[in-house]
């Protein structure tokens, strides 16, 4: 499936896996400090689990949703375009998350050209956890349209209940999980990358940092969980993609130029 493709301008960031708790008392100040900072920058990108969930339009009407979909709409009123890829945990991400905080959801990702025109895939990440079954099912279920629609009418209190489960679900799976399952798998990343002519592919969802070249295939960079060391990547006007800091309060902090890791 062809996905959407958009033009990334020197200044543009790129975050991802900020898992915000809009349920607990000061879980997004961090984030609406940082977006603050980014005013004037010409494009925001979030790579999936900007909520730590999303139950549809019951979560709009709280207040630490309300905050949250505010500053990103004054964000994009002031010329900052965002665009939001759907996580795991935020698979319900809609219209109506759409006309509330006005981003635009990149259901199965996007393809940003660099200011030299390369091509990068914008993804959440966990679809390449092909080794993980138990998830890749899930996920196919989770963003099926039947699953979408069901959820729409559930009362609040269902919804709601429903969410911390699977929160609570998801974590006691992890934990019974080896590592090799769970890994982001080189060989995804190659073919994805190679069905949408890519020759970067950025995601997130593992919440470690990764820049290396899969062989044969593209530049691969996974970002830290937004408020690691390198959670921001930075577009530059040489087309080079430059990690940031986000442990900071603005998008400047820190001057890592990333390098590639040796092939194998």
């Amino acid at each position: 499936m062809a996905v959407p493709e958009i033009t990334l301008a020197p200044g543009s960031l790129v975050i991802a896996d900020l898992h915000l708790d809009v349920e607990r008392e000061g879980a997004t100040d961090a984030f609406l400090q940082w977006l603050d900072g980014v005013r004037g920058r010409p494009s925001l990108l979030i790579l999936g689990d900007l909520f730590e969930y999303w139950v549809g339009p019951a979560q709009i009407e709280l207040p630490g949703t309300k905050a949250v979909l505010e500053a990103l709409a004054r964000l994009v009123g002031e010329g900052t375009t965002i665009d939001v890829v759907p996580g795991n945990r935020d698979f319900l991400l809609d219209a109506r998350f759409e006309r509330a905080s006005s981003c635009r959801v990149r259901f199965d990702g996007l393809v940003g050209r660099l200011p030299h025109g390369e091509r990068v895939l914008f993804v959440h990440g966990d679809e390449f956890a092909t080794r993980d079954a138990n998830h890749q099912r899930l996920r196919r279920l989770f963003r099926s349209r039947a699953f979408r629609t069901a959820v729409l009418y559930l009362p609040r209190f269902v919804a709601f209940r429903l969410a911390r489960a699977l929160r609570k679900t998801s974590k006691r799976t992890k934990q019974g999980k080896e590592q090799y399952e769970m890994a982001l798998q080189p060989d995804a990343v190659r073919a994805l990358a190679k069905a949408n002519d890519a020759g970067i592919v950025v995601c997130g969802h593992a919440h470690r940092f990764v820049d290396e070249r899969v062989p044969d295939g593209p530049r691969w960079f996974v970002l830290d969980a937004f408020g690691g060391k390198r959670g921001i990547l930075e577009v530059q006007p040489d087309s080079e993609l430059v990690p940031r800091d986000s442990r900071s309060g603005h998008a400047g902090a820190g001057n890592e130029r990333a390098r590639v890791a040796p092939s194998g």
